[in-house]
């Protein structure tokens, strides 16, 4: 069984910009998605998410981007986990606070 490797965590860290190759984690969170309510309010609900997972990451080997679309738009605030070589998941329906919970996930 092949490894698609077209968006690696590697890719997630190069395309930021930040100096952080040495997470093993990587949490990419959906800018633009919205809250349950669909407002189109700013700071909109995935800029919240990105930055409490940020705090809740702190002194954690966890890289966390941010992207302005992840195609989950279904399932409304979404964010994705991956590490290279292993699964990578997506999850939704999360909440602007679900920050610890994304960051226990990868350290559990």
């Amino acid at each position: 069984m092949e490894r698609d490797s077209s968006f690696s965590a590697e890719t997630a860290g190069v395309l930021s910009g930040d100096d952080d190759a040495l997470a093993d984690v990587t949490v990419i969170v959906c800018a633009s998605c919205r809250d349950e309510t669909g407002s189109d309010g700013h700071p909109r609900a995935g800029e919240l998410l990105a930055e409490d997972t940020r705090r809740a990451a702190l002194g954690d080997n966890i890289r966390i981007r941010s992207v302005e679309c992840l195609g989950n738009c279904k399932r409304r605030l979404s964010a994705a986990i991956l590490r290279d070589g292993c699964w990578s998941y997506v999850f939704g329906d999360l909440t602007a606070t679900s920050g610890a919970d994304l960051v226990a996930k990868d350290i559990a």
